[in-house]
């Protein structure tokens, strides 16, 4: 499913809205949940859709769009002359269905806070969007950059950071994938019944574009730098894999990355 959430602006005179708000973000929804529907949110944060030790949180998140803005160079954000702002909340189809997610988000008070710029802005309205048609092969174009990374204690100590004509790129992401996938239906109860051998092709059209963005640690300290990729590229797989991709996001990290749209 996926929700278009316009917000208004509380203040008064135009607004300075910080350039890397993308974990910001990704904690503002964390906070509309635990407001909206506790039980649920502390779940969804303390274990999600889980794999062994790895979690899932199974939503992805859009740019913002502004009707105006300004980059001013001089404060490193964006100058917003209009009184509203979008979003695009993306997810599995849940239980709970449509009328939770509208309830979670109507009305909701939303602030972003993020490198020295605060932002309050109030939800307007919450509107569902029309499911895409799927089928085996398609094209997508990822808005919000993609993470895939490895990690060799041996030779790095920290993660390296993909790009996606990088060798492993296309059985990492296929991994991934399949991962998600498995632990959606395991939540479901159902078994993962996607043959193991099912066609995966992977083909970035045109150029790909390096992305940087800062991660806020837990504990306060020195933010850690994610790298992702922007780019468009077509896609051959079973449709579980390309639902699953297009509703919770291609790749790692995707409360604040992975998120594609058709096309």
């Amino acid at each position: 499913m996926r929700f278009r959430i316009t917000l208004t602006f509380n203040q008064s005179q135009p607004v300075l809205f910080p350039v890397d708000y993308r974990f910001a973000l990704a904690a503002a929804v964390y906070r509309v949940m635990e407001q909206g529907d506790a039980t649920y949110s502390k779940w969804l944060h303390d274990t999600g859709f889980a794999d062994g030790n790895k979690r899932f949180k199974f939503f992805t998140l859009s740019p913002f769009r502004f009707q105006e803005s300004v980059y001013e160079a001089r404060h490193k954000a964006l100058r917003i002359l209009s009184h509203e702002a979008q979003f695009t909340f993306s997810t599995l189809q849940i239980p709970m269905g449509e009328k939770f997610v509208q309830g979670l988000f109507a009305n909701q008070r939303i602030t972003l806070s993020q490198h020295g710029h605060t932002v309050h802005m109030v939800v307007k309205s919450v509107e569902r969007l029309p499911d895409p048609v799927f089928t085996d092969q398609m094209v997508y174009r990822a808005v919000v950059p993609v993470v895939v990374s490895v990690r060799d204690r041996e030779v790095h100590r920290h993660e390296q950071f993909l790009p996606p004509l990088d060798v492993r790129y296309e059985e990492l992401l296929h991994r991934n994938l399949r991962q998600k996938l498995a632990v959606a239906m395991q939540t479901e109860g159902q078994p993962l019944t996607l043959a193991p051998d099912a066609p995966f092709r992977f083909v970035v059209i045109g150029e790909a574009q390096k992305r940087a963005f800062s991660v806020i640690r837990p504990d306060g300290q020195r933010p850690i730098i994610v790298i992702g990729y922007t780019y468009t590229f077509e896609l051959e797989a079973p449709l579980a894999l390309h639902e699953i991709g297009y509703w919770t996001g291609f790749g790692e990290q995707n409360s604040f990355a992975g998120y594609v749209e058709v096309g």
